[in-house]
């Protein structure tokens, strides 16, 4: 998490999945900022009752309330684009630097678990008898409140099976291999044309899986159709052209 190693769609993208859509809204390149503020209900339903849950840890955790005040300022600011200006007229002058200074990290650097170390300047100014350690029960916080809920809730989204993410895929796949079908004389070799003598009907009843496998045989056929046309452009010739007359010579003299 703080070093951007999650699962995330663009991580895994980057490394041969299939897509980087997010599995709660279906918006390509899913990154770990994108989750914090991603419009799916589930996830924006679960972000307030995070900062509930984030508020009442804090003051049992015995925070001062001022403190309590920026931190839940900054997931609102991070989780729900709320502008802090509207508030920060009323803050004493130790909550707009501790916030300046957050601020030059990254508002959102802070719910991965990077705080300023002025955070514990402040705390001790509150008088707390161990600001190092209470600096670090709100990293923990962080992790465990607010990070993990949300991680495990978009991966529950991800396995079910209204996943818009999937859904989107299968749309997209299907419509490649409908391309194929509309243009299998100009992308692939005769001998190949057979491949795409399904009906819309049955390509319209294809699950992912199904829709993927048939794409790839599709996208090898015309790999190799873009490879012989390239050989005969150049004066080669393709062994192909010698088997399809084998094969008429046999046709003809079983006839």
């Amino acid at each position: 998490m703080m070093v951007r190693w999650l699962p995330i769609g663009a991580h895994c993208h980057h490394h041969g999945a299939h897509n980087s859509y997010c599995p709660g809204c279906g918006e390509p390149g899913e990154t770990f900022e994108h989750l914090l503020t991603c419009p799916n209900a589930d996830l924006t339903a679960l972000r307030q009752e995070i900062r509930k849950k984030v508020r009442r840890i804090l003051r049992q955790e015995k925070f001062p309330w001022r403190v309590i005040q920026i931190v839940d300022m900054i997931l609102r600011t991070v989780m729900h684009h709320e502008k802090p200006e509207d508030f920060q007229a009323q803050w004493l002058y130790t909550q707009k630097w501790i916030w300046e200074k957050q601020q030059q990290i990254g508002l959102m650097e802070m719910i991965k678990g990077w705080i300023t170390k002025a955070w514990v300047q402040v705390l001790a100014e509150y008088d707390d008898t161990d600001p190092a350690g209470q600096a670090a029960k709100l990293v923990t916080v962080m992790w465990e409140v607010v990070c993990e809920p949300i991680w495990e809730m978009r991966n529950n989204i991800l396995a079910g099976s209204d996943n818009p993410t999937v859904l989107k895929e299968t749309r997209t796949l299907r419509e490649k291999v409908l391309w194929y079908k509309r243009f299998s004389r100009q992308v692939l070799a005769q001998r190949h044309w057979k491949l795409t003598e399904f009906s819309i009907e049955d390509a319209a009843r294809w699950d992912r899986a199904r829709c993927r496998k048939e794409l790839r045989t599709l996208d090898a056929a015309k790999e190799v159709y873009e490879i012989e046309c390239k050989m005969r452009m150049s004066g080669q010739r393709v062994i192909t052209d010698w088997l399809e007359k084998e094969v008429r010579l046999v046709h003809d003299t079983a006839d």
